[in-house]
């Protein structure tokens, strides 16, 4: 899998803000615990917000394996 960070300028969050009809796909991510406990302050409502790193599972969507796939050979 595939590992993601969250981006960053400055020390700061980097984001923008997406229309809903630019959006291409939805994807599968997956907290990287790291000490491999999950910590307990995390709960499913804010477990996106509080990880810092991401694995990305290419292998939940047919479609987005072939993408990923396709996208790596390519470079």
């Amino acid at each position: 899998m595939f590992q993601l960070g969250r981006a960053s300028r400055n020390h700061r969050p980097h984001a923008a803000i997406v229309c809903v009809d630019q959006i291409l796909q939805n994807c599968h991510l997956l907290p990287k615990f790291g000490s491999g406990s999950i910590p307990t302050s995390w709960f499913r409502g804010n477990a996106l917000d509080t990880a810092t790193d991401f694995y990305l599972n290419r292998y939940i969507d047919f479609y987005l394996f072939e993408d990923i796939c396709r996208q790596w050979n390519a470079t």
